[in-house]
């Protein structure tokens, strides 16, 4: 599972494609927990959660 900022949801989308050969599930995380996730490719504020 991957966190990730507007900027890099493509990015963790290609990977998870890359890895699992399979379609990404793309959830919003609730705005009280945006300001303590951190994106997994920067230090911005995550705004969804990629997994497969």
């Amino acid at each position: 599972m991957y966190v990730s900022c507007e900027e890099h949801i493509d990015l963790a989308m290609d990977i998870i494609i890359d890895e699992h050969e399979a379609a990404p599930v793309i959830e919003m995380i609730p705005a009280k927990e945006q300001l303590s996730t951190s994106c997994s490719f920067c230090e911005k504020p995550a705004n969804y959660r990629i997994s497969k």
